[in-house]
């Protein structure tokens, strides 16, 4: 018979070091004591298993969304009842040396990406893209991009590019400019199009080519540097380039939202903790603050795009050098030269 005392016990085994040898956790926040994320044990997911080692608390978002605390895992890993897994973490009897598979999980499938057919057209669509954006037929997106601020360099290093694609929500075919997003291998990840033009909604700005996956959008294989740029929109990461990239290397998730997507998370907290300084710029101060406090509580500084007006806004303006450089002295770091 089990104490009360002995399940006390039990349910106060530290999670990170009980689930440390079945995988490799990022964190992903500091809030409640922080967050941690990874593969999943059980299903193999890479980015669904999540453990808030205060509360006392794992899940798994697909296999076991209810989650549960050390006992409950301890029950999952050996396939054992109540009784066998408090006595396993309390020291009575042994851990299995790997975890058992649920049998009811299933694997995630690959991202379609990393297919050799998906690769390889996709690297050509960005290759004649490229070589449509300085063709005669590129005449309007060259400045459309001008129009922006952008240089020809800038153009170049990100690989951006010009094609006719298709708006699925117009339901036709229409100038728009290419953006490659790739991993850090140099693997195309997604292909995006931002349609241009004075016929274009807002909301109906951006298509991707099917079978993409968009996680961070960036230069593969960047030189080091001492700083990171976290950007929103992918023309405002080239933007920040541009005017800092002798100092700095510059992501982009893309938009707000795809900060709440796990494998985002996951990834931005990878990419940020080889740098001694990281900036957040989002729109909104409220999800800049709470993103800096995720990936870099003591190194980083937040900015957000006040009164509107955003990193490509700035660049326009001619004044985003010198808002970056501020931003630094704000945080007390070494101005960049």
């Amino acid at each position: 018979m089990l104490t009360p005392t002995q399940i006390a016990q039990a349910r106060a085994v530290s999670l990170l070091r009980l689930v440390e040898p079945d995988t490799t956790l990022v964190r992903i926040a500091s809030t409640r004591g922080g967050e941690y994320a990874g593969p999943c044990p059980f299903c193999g997911g890479m980015d669904r298993f999540h453990v808030q080692p205060v509360v006392g608390k794992w899940f798994c978002r697909t296999c076991t969304p209810r989650g549960g605390d050390a006992i409950d895992y301890v029950q999952r890993r050996a396939r054992v009842p109540f009784q066998a897994a408090v006595q396993l973490l309390i020291g009575a009897a042994r851990l299995p040396a790997q975890p058992q598979p649920l049998a009811s999980a299933r694997p995630r499938a690959a991202p379609t990406w990393v297919q050799i057919g998906w690769q390889q057209a996709a690297q050509t669509l960005t290759e004649r893209a490229e070589r449509g954006l300085a063709e005669a037929r590129g005449t309007a997106a060259r400045a459309y991009l001008a129009g922006r601020g952008l240089l020809p360099a800038s153009w170049q290093a990100w690989r951006l590019g010009f094609r006719d694609a298709w708006q699925p929500t117009l339901q036709g075919v229409l100038p728009a400019i290419t953006l490659p997003w790739s991993a850090a291998d140099g693997r195309i990840q997604a292909v995006q199009y931002r349609f241009f033009g004075p016929a274009v909604a807002q909301r109906d700005r951006f298509s991707q080519k099917a079978g993409g996956q968009r996680v961070l959008f960036g230069l593969p294989q960047q030189p080091a540097r001492a700083t990171l740029i976290i950007t929103e929109g992918e023309l405002n990461a080239v933007s920040c380039w541009q005017a800092a990239n002798t100092w700095a290397n510059v992501l982009s998730i893309g938009s707000q939202e795809g900060a709440r997507q796990a494998i985002v998370r996951t990834a931005l907290a990878q990419a940020a903790l080889p740098y001694q300084q990281v900036i957040v710029w989002l729109d909104e101060r409220e999800r800049a603050l709470a993103l800096v406090e995720q990936l870099a509580p003591f190194n980083g500084y937040a900015l957000w795009s006040a009164n509107g007006l955003d990193a490509n806004d700035l660049l326009q303006r001619g004044v985003l050098a010198a808002r970056l450089a501020h931003a630094c002295q704000g945080a007390g770091w070494e101005l960049p030269q």
